[in-house]
């Protein structure tokens, strides 16, 4: 039988995590499928790993970074559908075979993506600020183009690696980007008309670790800017009443981290550069919070931490 998904790995030093990923994607339900490795110029021994499992190994000669390797996967891809799975991560067994079954009822659908469950570096299961964010955003269903871009622009809810794609989906991803590179994919596929399929269960472990691209993004504030511009271009071209709540939202969450570790700089830098750089940004309500938490240092930052995991449970519980 003609597989009809690939899942394409992009890699770069994660041989530590390697393995076990690749064991999760080899071991689907869903048996016809192709597997291909994507070395980015790896320093450690991530190529050898995917080649001693058997799966087809591609090798960039110099390193060309997160969203250029997903392109190559898109040009890799021979096909029906597509998925861009993470080094580090682990998928349920019946994750490819759910992602099909959900795309074939929905022809409309350039992607569908799934729910998943954060995890540490040893495969614990984490309560993560950042999931519990996601879940406010949640789909029931098919949306139309409007009510979704209306909800997505309030925060990427959508885990990249727990996406299957329906090629040629959205186009080329934007190498202009690093962090908002799946955000900004998303967005684009909705403007062009088409809508994406939220399965409401828990298909992929996320892990989350001190080595991953999200947290180096935020300690160089590469994040922030990008989200600024994708949420400025897009609200040039759908005006919202406040376009930038997204970005608010994470300068609050990486404030009171970063003040809850002791980096009282890290937390003004936050503050300061929504104040400067974030339109109306200094009078509202998250700008004045945090300036009332800064004097506090540590103990204000945990407080605030903790305030914010009890709102988002309790909202969570409600919905």
């Amino acid at each position: 039988m003609t597989p009809r998904v690939t899942v394409a790995i992009p890699a770069y030093n994660g041989a530590r995590f390697l393995r076990e990923a690749i064991t999760s994607i080899l071991g689907q339900t869903w048996r016809e499928l192709t597997v291909t490795c994507i070395d980015d110029a790896s320093a450690d021994d991530s190529a050898a790993v995917a080649d001693s499992m058997g799966v087809r190994v591609v090798r960039n000669p110099s390193r060309i970074g997160l969203a250029a390797n997903w392109n190559r996967a898109l040009d890799l891809c021979e096909t029906e559908f597509l998925v861009i799975a993470h080094q580090d991560d682990v998928y349920a067994p019946q994750f490819i075979e759910r992602m099909i079954a959900t795309l074939d009822r929905h022809p409309r659908a350039f992607a569908a993506h799934c729910k998943s469950t954060a995890i540490d570096e040893d495969g614990r299961e984490i309560e993560d600020p950042a999931a519990l964010f996601k879940e406010r955003f949640w789909p029931r269903g098919e949306k139309e183009v409007e009510t979704e871009l209306t909800t997505l622009r309030r925060g990427n809810y959508v885990i990249a690696p727990a996406v299957m794609l329906r090629m040629p989906a959205a186009g080329r991803f934007n190498e202009a980007y690093e962090f908002v590179t799946d955000w900004d994919y998303w967005l684009r596929g909705l403007l062009d008309g088409k809508t994406m399929i939220g399965l409401n269960e828990r298909l992929v472990s996320f892990r989350r670790h001190a080595a991953t691209a999200t947290l180096a993004s935020e300690r160089s504030m590469r994040r922030y800017e990008e989200e600024l511009q994708l949420l400025r271009e897009l609200d040039a071209r759908v005006p919202a009443k406040n376009p930038y709540r997204a970005l608010e939202n994470n300068l609050l969450t990486g404030f009171a981290r970063r003040l809850a570790e002791g980096d009282r700089d890290g937390a003004n830098t936050l503050l300061r550069f929504g104040a400067e750089r974030v339109p109306s940004f200094s009078n509202s309500a998250r700008a004045h919070l945090m300036r009332g938490t800064l004097p506090f240092g540590k103990a204000g930052g945990a407080s605030l931490r903790l305030a914010e995991r009890l709102f988002l449970r309790l909202y969570n519980r409600r919905r």
